[in-house]
């Protein structure tokens, strides 16, 4: 685990669970700044903290993404710089900003620290509208009628009503021979992204080279985001015949060590 440096801070999910986080977009971030080896410390906030904390540090609204309809006027992760460029505090928002920082900042191995490689934002791109479309919206069926059960008791009631608010309905969960069916294809489509070369990692810089890469810590930090919330579920999918399911551990494996 990197140490922690108060001149950087990632707002971050909180949860019951240790270690808390679980969130599929701050763990990307964290799997990034771990591997980069660049250290910083994390603010865990309540869904109902995050507004009004994230206001005062005078991050801006964020639209609903699209696939969402409505959705939080504000999100994380976010990355506090302290002391950033011209000795100002930097406030950036959302994790396409903070790997455009982290490039301009510890690119080509700056510091003595691993190299970003050459970073295929093309690829990471495709790979997250895909996981997306074809992984976090489906799955949101199954997991968000359980994700209070690993909030706080204030997160759990705001996140209940909140999705219940954005779908204008209960967010009851599906029933089992559909959980079923969902889970199943969840798991088909993740072992479906192994590349078509054969090659270990998705890549897509932001790793060692023939190491993992950005692309893949998109794909474990989802993966990261179903093992916190249905930990039987992620396990099946792990578990999966073929090698699909072989190179799936391979990456979350070897990407595991950064999520703390």
């Amino acid at each position: 685990m990197t140490p922690p440096n108060e001149s950087l801070i990632l707002y971050d999910l909180a949860s019951t669970l240790q270690p808390p986080q679980w969130s599929p977009h701050t763990l990307r971030t964290r799997l990034l700044l771990n591997h980069l080896a660049i250290p910083f410390r994390t603010q865990f906030l309540s869904y109902p903290d995050i507004a009004p904390t994230l206001a005062a540090l005078g991050v801006e609204e964020t639209e609903p993404a699209a696939g969402w309809g409505r959705g939080p006027g504000w999100t994380v992760p976010v990355l506090v710089v302290v002391g950033g460029e011209e000795g100002k505090k930097e406030v950036l928002k959302g994790t396409w900003a903070i790997l455009a920082w982290v490039e301009k900042t510890y690119g080509g191995g700056k510091d003595g620290r691993k190299s970003m490689g050459d970073l295929d934002l093309a690829k990471a791109k495709a790979l997250e509208t895909r996981i997306f479309e074809r992984v976090i919206l489906p799955a949101r069926a199954v997991i968000w009628p359980v994700l209070p059960r690993i909030l706080d008791d204030r997160g759990a009631a705001y996140f209940r009503h909140s999705r219940q608010t954005w779908l204008g309905k209960p967010v009851d969960p599906p029933t089992e021979e559909e959980q079923e069916r969902i889970w199943g294809e969840l798991g088909t489509t993740f072992r479906g992204m192994r590349p078509s070369g054969g090659e270990p990692f998705l890549g897509g810089g932001g790793g060692d080279e023939g190491g993992p890469g950005y692309a893949d810590f998109i794909l474990v930090a989802c993966l990261g985001w179903i093992k916190a919330v249905c930990p039987e579920d992620w396990a099946r999918i792990m578990e999966g015949e073929g090698e699909g399911g072989a190179w799936l551990r391979t990456v979350w494996d070897a990407c595991e060590k950064w999520m703390v």
